[in-house]
């Protein structure tokens, strides 16, 4: 690879720009609120904004607070709106580079997998529309970086840090919840330290996580007090197991078994033909990393039944599926989105799969890489809401217009 004979930190800086000028390019195209944007959380920043109490109960109130501290700044319009998911969207990203780097020690590893998570379609989508997906996806991304160097070097600023951002995650919304299961696993079975030691870093975790997700809810012009917090916390979990289930489903396009999330397209937004042309936001996984990584855990997964090892590899492959297959015995309605957090586990597995198999198939790994970029670009036009011909975005997604 020869693009790696740039030093590293000019590589992670041009990753950066160049990941935030394809977000910012076009961000306020659609012009107008769509999706769970307009239906939401526009209204609940704007509650907070004018102090009055967040509106929207499902969720914490930190991605509505930066939603509105985006209005503020930017003004209330589509780039208040979006720009600071799409900035952070953009740090993410650089984050999947140094957890790749960490976990196989290995530059090309972080090289490719930061790539193939720049050109990954959801991810793309999600960073540009003001819902809380983006902003609890970034911050676990900060966390799952700060918390392997945590059990790589057992240092405690990088605990205090990765349990501080996995809080402000949660304070988003409770999706890495999911991701519990692994992080004790972990921590139980493979870090290296005594049962009074390891107490004390659970008691710290859990302190510092507490602290930051329950931070966002006295920032709120409407200050909070314990009961309060407490009602939101009984009032969110009862409609969660209860009354959402219940609510006419307003994304028709969008919910079904999580069973089919791998092989569809959802249109998030949709505007009527002008002049023959239409303009459209449609979401779905960029198929050449999601249907490899879907192979790869095939493989590993007989491969760990049979001889019970969680090494990298392992590790990767149950925490990209956990954010799956936990859906598919769910109740509710369930949304392909949800699905996107587990993405760095499947970008940096497939990355280290490709750089293993370039000794050996240079010209074949570089096509398929250069298939994920250019099916990137093929829908970039739709992904951004840019007018096309309904012959393009029929070839694009399957259906009729």
């Amino acid at each position: 690879m020869r693009f790696l004979k740039i030093s590293e930190k000019k590589f992670v800086v041009l990753l950066f720009i160049s990941n935030l000028i394809l977000r910012l390019f076009r961000l306020n195209s659609p012009n107008e609120a769509y999706f769970d944007e307009k239906i939401y959380y526009l209204k609940a920043a704007r509650d907070i904004l004018a102090a009055r109490p967040d509106s929207n109960y499902p969720h914490p109130p930190l991605a509505k607070e930066l939603i509105g501290l985006g209005i503020k700044f930017f003004g209330d319009n589509p780039w208040g709106w979006r720009t600071l998911q799409a900035i952070l969207a953009s740090f993410a990203v650089v984050a999947v580079y140094f957890i790749a780097k960490r976990l196989f020690r290995s530059r090309k590893v972080a090289t490719v997998a930061s790539l193939l998570m720049s050109v990954e379609i959801s991810w793309f989508v999600l960073s540009r529309v003001a819902i809380p997906e983006m902003f609890m996806i970034s911050f676990f991304t900060f966390s799952l970086f700060f918390l392997i160097k945590f059990f790589q070097e057992k240092d405690n600023l990088s605990l205090i840090l990765g349990s501080g951002f996995f809080g402000l995650a949660l304070a988003c919304k409770w999706a890495p919840l999911i991701f519990l299961p692994m992080v004790v696993f972990v921590f139980i079975r493979k870090f290296q330290l005594g049962k009074i030691e390891k107490l004390k870093v659970a008691t710290i975790a859990s302190l510092v996580i507490s602290a930051a997700y329950l931070l966002p809810f006295f920032l709120l012009p409407v200050h909070p007090g314990a009961q309060d917090i407490t009602s939101f916390h009984t009032k969110t979990i009862k409609f969660h197991l209860f009354e959402e289930r219940k609510l006419v489903n307003s994304h028709p396009t969008l919910s079904n078994s999580a069973i089919f999330w791998p092989g569809s397209i959802y249109f998030l937004n949709s505007k009527p033909r002008v002049k023959g042309n239409i303009s459209s936001v449609i979401f779905l996984y960029n198929p050449v990393i999601l249907w490899t990584a879907l192979i790869l855990s095939s493989l590993l997964v007989k491969k760990f039944l049979k001889k019970r090892f969680l090494g990298i590899n392992e590790f990767l492959v149950s925490s990209f599926l956990i954010f799956w297959v936990v859906w598919f015995a769910s109740p509710r309605d369930t949304y392909p989105y949800y699905w996107a957090i587990g993405l760095p586990f499947a970008a940096i597995l497939v990355a280290n799969f490709f750089v293993e198999k370039m000794k050996k198939y240079p010209s074949e790994v570089l096509a398929v890489l250069l298939l994920s970029a250019l099916l990137f670009g093929f829908y970039y036009p739709v992904m951004t809401s840019w007018p096309v011909k309904a012959w393009y975005l029929r070839l694009l997604t399957g259906i009729g217009f």
